[in-house]
């Protein structure tokens, strides 16, 4: 019953693609997901240019954890150049994300982390609106209470919580 990404990397594109053209046979394999800072290579690199057209060819969305110099412009660059693909901006992206890729409609937010920064969530519902907020809880690192405590003092209302909580997922991830 659990569902998960394919791990890849822009260090070893050749070798991410082969193993989500093997993972992706599996209905429970959702998307795909990058570790920028783990990997250390910005986001704004050919390497990473290069993974996300990978990634692109699959339609599927891909979850991302960024790093490097003026990482959300590359990031926007990214998404106008695949516009088709979802991407999810791991942590929220911090202040002034949401205002910042508001124009940008397959970027959504998930604000998963080990702390708590009060108003986020609430910049986000108001910049992109909570089509394009996710619920995440980076189980089983944090306990899902936490994550889901978070959520919920963001004064959602019942059907934007709907939205965040369950139905953007299951669109997001084509899910019956």
């Amino acid at each position: 019953g659990l569902l998960g990404y394919v791990v890849t990397n822009p260090n070893f594109v050749e070798e991410s693609a082969a193993e989500m053209a093997h993972y992706y046979q599996y209905p429970n394999f959702v998307g795909a997901k990058i570790h920028a800072e783990y990997a250390r290579t910005a986001t704004g690199s050919p390497q990473m240019a290069a993974l996300f057209a990978e990634i692109a060819k699959h339609g599927r969305p891909v979850k991302i954890h960024n790093h490097g110099p003026d990482w959300l412009s590359a990031l926007r660059d990214l998404a106008r150049k695949h516009r088709n693909l979802p991407i999810i901006l791991a942590h929220g992206g911090g202040w002034g994300t949401g205002p910042f890729i508001r124009d940008e409609p397959n970027i959504f937010l998930e604000y998963c982390s080990s702390t708590s920064i009060h108003g986020q969530i609430q910049e986000g519902l108001r910049s992109v609106g909570e089509d394009r907020i996710l619920f995440g809880t980076d189980q089983d690192l944090f306990d899902p209470g936490y994550a889901f405590g978070k959520y919920h003092d963001a004064g959602m209302t019942e059907a934007q919580a709907e939205k965040v909580m369950y139905t953007n997922a299951k669109r997001l991830y084509n899910l019956t």
